[in-house]
């Protein structure tokens, strides 16, 4: 089964017993509670980001498990406030599970503080009256806290502990924030009872990463096999031995902001961080192990004691799904389904022609509830009744009546752009949020998403498209490419009349395809009239654009092309000064800034998509007038032909031609070669601001 691209992983650990060293010092103690720097309450400005609204002075977590193998979180974490936009990070959620006392939160506790004159510290304590325990979905709860007093210039620092029964429910820590961190540090005192798989993801290194043994006496609750000497009916019985174990450090200075930006999939995806998952546990490495129950105390050989795995492979994942009531064995269950599917394709025994149909059929029919997943909330006999369903309803809708077809399908599980991208080291189920269907006619592979009405098969939505999704497949699981099937392309032109007071008067003619007929189609559903998505949409550099009347060819969702002819004036287009007129002769999809502000980026960009785009303008100079001033002609051209600009600007006598083409083939430009794409779309906005300029030549005729 081949394996899926990983993000950037420094490093994936196995923890065992074993001792591991690295460069750096255990000894160093987080920061004490209550001793603030001087210097860090006079701070008011962050000089290596003067836009942060907040620094986080120094963030401290770890994990340890006390004698009863309850995991014990606790974390001390002091913010600097700097504006009030950082108000936001005095107010702290905590989520836990809270189903028979899974998880717990406790000692928290929480301060503001104030520089005043001659040296002074005002402390504000915050009080029970400002924690709440709140709801928040099915088996988890939060604790939610606002730190007392805020003001800009303020210092806040909480702590608190949660202690878990469930070693599963190891957190995650990251390193870096949406704002910048001077210090955040994590350990982990973790005994070879269990056994975790960790990953560090990031670009950025870390300052110390380093591991040391240990062993403590410790001791646990078991549940026995038949063990000789021990009361055969009590299968509950305590455990106790010498474990060995590693403590762990990893420390992260001067760890610069991660905010969103365009073309960007998710931070998650770029932010520094160690993740954790659990792989087994319950089983010690020591040669034996001491077990009292009601029945006296005996020394066992270790090998007897139980494990628990957790941590499966993707084939064992893979057979599970599909033997589970809630997702496998939903397809093909259904007689309503079957015989839908039926009458569906009665009329084609073409292959292609019946999966267009039965994917035109649920997209037509279902109705997305806005929720994605991966389990069913219900069979899909009664979604279909009641015609709307859930992501995975849907999907699994869609493949099981592809199958009745006599076509093969399997479902899809995919983790969307937003939720992050998949490690292959985890094959959890917890890494995915959706499903989609995968179909394969004549050795061509189709992946389909019926959640929209307007979205033809070809077409997947934005958020599917994230590099790899996980073939739920038994036997012979796998993993399957999803990439876009067709480009974001269009082309539309202006044919127009200039008159001596500015005044343009035209016709636009847009035809599109792909992604770009997708994005026009919901615009125009979305706004009031089609004059004003051709207002608001393809005019929306022409200021104070008319729209006379408007002509919408294919307006439904399928696969042909979306085309549109509109009749316009804009009084004002142009600048009339003395004897000059000034204007921009790019009307039609101009790139009016440039979408990549930062200097230096540290993650890809990522456009989704490849993009074609044409457009030409034909327009009839007033009469009077001779060209004074028109831009050049211009090519812009990335290495390798990643993207391409080109404009061509002719004037014969009274008639000015352009002519613009933009090509963008290559998808995904990596942060090395961040300063090209950034530098194109700077010479682009260059270009298309520049201006033609007329002169009279002649008087106007009384």
């Amino acid at each position: 089964m081949k394996t899926p691209p990983l993000l950037l992983l420094s490093f994936v650990t196995v923890f065992s017993a074993g001792p591991s060293h690295a460069q750096g010092r255990l000894d160093r103690e987080p920061p004490a509670w209550g001793e603030i720097p001087p210097e860090h309450l006079e701070m008011n400005l962050y000089a290596p980001d003067s836009s942060a609204a907040a620094v986080i002075l120094a963030d401290f977590g770890r994990v340890s498990f006390d004698d009863d193998l309850d995991m014990v979180f606790e974390r001390h974490t002091r913010v600097k406030i700097l504006t009030e936009a950082g108000y936001e990070w005095a107010t702290v959620t905590i989520p836990y599970h809270a189903e028979d006392r899974t998880q717990r939160v406790t000692d928290i506790q929480g301060h503001t503080y104030w520089a005043v004159d001659g040296n002074g510290v005002e402390i504000h304590k915050m009080n029970g009256e400002s924690i709440f325990d709140e709801d928040v979905e099915g088996e988890w709860k939060q604790i939610r806290f606002t730190l007392p007093a805020l003001q800009p210039g303020a210092v806040i620092e909480y702590r608190y502990k949660v202690v878990s029964t469930n070693p599963v429910l190891i957190p995650d820590w990251a390193f870096q924030t949406s704002e910048p961190v001077l210090w955040s540090e994590f350990r982990t005192d973790i005994p070879d009872i269990f056994r975790y798989v960790s990953a560090y993801q990031g670009q950025i290194e870390l300052d110390v990463a380093e591991q040391e043994p240990y062993s403590k006496m410790m001791r646990w609750t078991v549940e026995l096999p038949n063990i000789h000497g021990v009361n055969r009916t009590q299968r509950i019985a305590r455990a106790s031995t010498e474990v060995r174990g590693v403590k762990s450090r990893w420390v992260m200075r001067n760890v610069p902001a991660l905010r969103r930006e365009p073309y960007m999939t998710t931070p998650e995806d770029f932010r520094a961080k160690i993740r954790f998952e659990l792989a087994e546990f319950g089983r010690p490495s020591t040669q034996t192990v001491q077990i009292t129950s009601a029945s006296g105390t005996v020394n066992v050989p270790t090998t007897m004691l139980p494990v628990k795995r957790v941590m499966t492979s993707w084939e064992q994942l893979a057979e599970e799904l599909m033997k589970s009531r809630d997702f496998g064995k939903q397809i093909g269950d259904h007689r309503a389904v079957r015989d839908q599917a039926r009458v569906v394709v009665a009329n084609t025994d073409d292959p292609l022609q019946m999966m267009e149909a039965i994917y035109d059929y649920v997209r037509a029919t279902m109705v997305w509830t806005g929720r994605r997943g991966v389990l069913l909330d219900r069979d899909l006999d009664e979604a279909l009744r009641a015609r709307s369903g859930n992501g995975p309803e849907i999907a699994l809708l869609l493949v099981s009546m592809l199958r009745e077809a006599g076509l093969e399908a399997h479902p899809v599980i995919i983790s969307t752009r937003s939720h992050g991208q998949v490690l292959s080291v985890y094959p959890l189920l917890s890494q995915f949020n959706d499903v989609l269907a995968f179909v394969q006619i004549d050795s061509v592979d189709y992946v389909l998403d019926a959640t929209d009405p307007k979205r033809p098969y070809t077409l997947l939505p934005d958020e599917a498209l994230n590099g790899v999704g996980f073939l739920v497949r038994y036997p012979d699981p796998g993993w399957v490419t999803i990439t876009p099937a067709e480009h974001y392309w269009h082309e539309r032109s202006l044919d127009g009349t200039l008159d001596a007071a500015g005044q343009l008067t035209g016709t636009v003619r847009v035809t599109e395809g792909g992604y770009s007929a997708l994005e026009s189609r919901r615009a125009l559903e979305e706004a009031e009239t089609p004059a004003v998505f051709v207002q608001q949409v393809l005019l929306d550099d022409v200021d104070g654009a008319l729209v006379d009347s408007c002509t919408v060819v294919n307006e439904a969702a399928g696969t042909d092309t979306f085309s549109l002819t509109a009749f316009f004036s804009a009084p004002g287009y142009a600048q009339v000064a003395g004897d000059f007129i000034y204007f921009n002769p790019t009307p039609l999809g101009r790139l009016g800034e440039n979408p990549l502000r930062l200097p230096e980026r540290a993650f890809p960009v990522d456009l989704i998509y490849p993009r074609r785009l044409h457009y030409k303008v034909v327009l009839t100079l007033p009469e009077g007038y001779a060209l004074q001033e028109a831009p050049r002609n211009v090519r812009i051209r990335l290495p390798d032909d990643g993207a391409l600009y080109q404009r061509l600007l002719d004037v014969q006598d009274r008639l000015l031609m352009a002519q613009i083409q933009i090509v963008i083939s290559q998808t995904v430009f990596e942060p090395e070669h961040y300063g090209f794409i950034r530098e194109f779309f700077e010479q682009v906005v260059a270009t298309e601001a520049e201006q033609v300029v007329l002169k009279r030549v002649t008087e106007p005729e009384p």
